[in-house]
């Protein structure tokens, strides 16, 4: 069965996602059971977690034994070393090491602990280019010359450093038109100043007529604003100026309540302005460029790094999910597995979900285990929005059949009342309507 549950520190999950990895192994055929133990993986996110989970394994499934005097459950604990027991980065490894010609890659690759140190060689790529390629090197020299030589470095090691998130979109737009890429964005910003000047105007109208604190201000204020949503805004043509003039209304004016925190918002909006469009289509070439620099970068660094050879952390997911693409449907049966545990979900980032997504697609259970309130990686590309995307990805895997999503593990057996209390606090003001029901902690009673 799927689940997704939701589990405060101290709750007991590493139990819960042991005893659900006991259960698949119990309804296992035991002449086929080193086979098919081998079909389950238990995901996590750091090798101590993947060290913890795996003890509790062990020592569930040797007391079963102890308990019960059933040599099924010795079978299985002599087993469970087949599972996939590890974080998703090791993971990843074992289905590259097991499908080399698949994903490209030599089966005894080597996996750098560190992230490839791409800004030592920004400044060597530069100099290859200007002097060595001169079919780009008036490019180079015009970028350089608009955006300076250090902007250029670092944005193509930063964009290295997150190609897990960004390469995708970044090897597209390589291959743009500027010109249709302006007239896009054009396109784009029209809509959205649109749009956000209807939401402004309705938000307007429903202070003047709720806010009670609007009548305190100046009555100058009020009439301007009267007269510019009875009869002046028909005047305007587009949204940008609506904005303009509403915010030279507001501008230095002594206000109350929503209309000041509306007058603060505005300000933002400013930032996003159609007067620099006569730059834009050199802004879109230069983008462009940008993207085709990053490819070329790309692949100079991995010249000197052996593609096939060697791989960080980053690399690992990337070439993963691209092994999935060359994959076929038999394949896919055979190395995915029939099982999924994930533990720590609500560090996973985008990539890791993806793969997440896709080997859940051949799996008869998937569980997974998170708590928002744990979230602490996203300086690594954690996403914790991505307990939202999981709830759904659950009701959509299995509909009405799922009784509660997620399920709720609330009581606590580690902290003390008081720090519970002051725990349950702070995070009721952040998490608002979703607390009450799914994150709230309560007290173990023995």
């Amino acid at each position: 069965m799927d689940g997704l549950v939701c589990a405060g520190a101290g709750t007991g999950k590493t139990t819960v996602l042991a005893t659900r990895f006991l259960n698949y192994t119990w309804e296992l055929d035991l002449p086929n059971i080193r086979n098919s133990v081998s079909k389950i993986a238990a995901i996590t996110f750091t090798e101590k977690a993947a060290n913890e989970m795996r003890e509790r394994i062990f020592e569930l499934a040797f007391n079963n034994f102890i308990e019960n005097n059933d040599s099924r459950w010795f079978t299985i604990y002599r087993t469970v070393e087949m599972a996939s027991i590890c974080t998703i980065h090791s993971f990843c490894r074992s289905l590259l090491a097991q499908n080399p010609l698949k994903a490209g890659i030599n089966p005894s690759f080597n996996v750098e602990p560190q992230d490839i140190p791409a800004q030592e060689y920004t400044e060597e790529f530069l100099s290859f280019l200007v002097e060595g390629q001169l079919d780009k090197k008036d490019t180079v020299l015009w970028m350089i010359e608009k955006l300076s030589r250090k902007n250029i470095k670092s944005c193509l090691s930063e964009i290295f450093r997150k190609r897990q998130y960004l390469g995708k979109a970044i090897h597209k737009l390589a291959g743009a038109n500027p010109e249709r890429l302006a007239k896009q964005y054009k396109e784009f910003v029209i809509d959205y100043i649109n749009k956000k000047a209807e939401n402004y105007l309705s938000e307007l109208e429903d202070i003047m007529q709720n806010d009670p604190l609007f009548p305190e201000i100046s009555g100058n204020v009020i009439d301007t604003l009267n007269a510019f949503l009875s009869q002046e805004v028909k005047q305007y043509s587009c949204g940008e100026d609506i904005l303009n003039r509403l915010n030279d209304i507001l501008r230095g004016k002594r206000l109350k309540g929503r209309i000041s925190q509306l007058r603060e918002s505005l300000k933002d909006e400013k930032k996003i302005s159609t007067a620099e469009w006569k730059n834009l289509d050199e802004l879109a070439t230069l983008a462009v460029e940008i993207a085709k620099l990053y490819v070329e970068f790309e692949k100079y660094l991995w010249a000197g790094y052996e593609y096939d050879s060697t791989v960080d952390f980053n690399e690992l997911l990337i070439r993963t999910l691209a092994l999935f693409d060359k994959l076929d449907e038999k394949q896919k049966q055979n190395i995915y597995p029939a099982n999924i545990l994930v533990d720590e979900f609500q560090d996973t980032s985008p990539i890791q979900w993806d793969i997440i997504n896709e080997l859940a697609k051949y799996s008869k259970n998937v569980l997974l285990v998170g708590d928002e309130k744990q979230s602490i990686y996203r300086f690594r590309g954690a996403d914790v929005s991505v307990i939202r995307k999981a709830e759904q990805f659950i009701i959509d895997r299995k509909g009405d059949k799922l009784p509660q999503n997620p399920y709720p593990l609330d009581i606590n057996y580690r902290s003390s009342r008081r720090l519970l209390r002051l725990f349950n606090r702070i995070f009721r003001h952040h998490f608002q309507d979703y607390w009450r029901q799914k994150l709230q902690l309560h007290l173990h009673e023995p």
